[in-house]
């Protein structure tokens, strides 16, 4: 039997999708996340809100990248993962991203922070591309869950060497 989107994305993320969760207009994702950029395969989402984790803020970062980069026609690779806000890192990790993107304070946001790889992984999705407005949707709808499981996702191993999300979030990797 073959398995359906929802329930690859109710697999991959440990959420059970009700009905009333996920049969929303096609246009669910735009709700809860400004697109930042699209460009032919690859796009990428920052929630709109900001949300707090008792310690800090942050904000969920999705990017879309199209599989023919790894050798998967036909399929594209979503990332869901969190990045602290700028505040809430040091200023050694700031001067590391500012420098390598060659800009400004002013214009550093959470998305650049994301990109530089201070974020830590939550989900991860092979989709068909014909699939993948509708896997974001559902994602769209997990937020709320992955909001209230935070730190669930953040004490998990994140690799082989058993770095957590909270050392991707801090860059303390390597």
């Amino acid at each position: 039997m073959e398995t359906s989107l929802k329930e690859y994305v109710e697999a991959k993320t440990r959420i059970k999708l009700n009905n009333d969760n996920y049969n929303h207009a096609e246009n669910y994702i735009d709700d809860i996340f400004i697109e930042l950029y699209s460009g032919g395969e690859n796009s990428a989402y920052i929630s709109k809100e900001i949300y707090n984790n008792g310690e800090f803020d942050y904000q969920i970062y999705i990017s879309v990248n199209d599989g023919w980069q790894v050798d998967l026609k036909d399929i594209n690779l979503i990332s869901v993962s969190i990045a602290k806000t700028k505040e809430y890192h040091s200023e050694d990790n700031i001067q590391k991203i500012l420098s390598s993107f060659d800009i400004t304070l002013d214009n550093l946001n959470t998305s650049d922070i994301a990109d530089y790889g201070y974020c830590a992984s939550i989900v991860n999705l092979e989709v068909p591309k014909d699939e993948t407005k509708q896997a974001l949707n559902y994602i769209a709808n997990c937020v709320p869950i992955f909001n209230s499981m935070f730190g669930f996702y953040m004490d998990r191993p994140m690799n082989r060497l058993g770095h957590t999300g909270w050392d991707f979030l801090n860059g303390n990797i390597g």
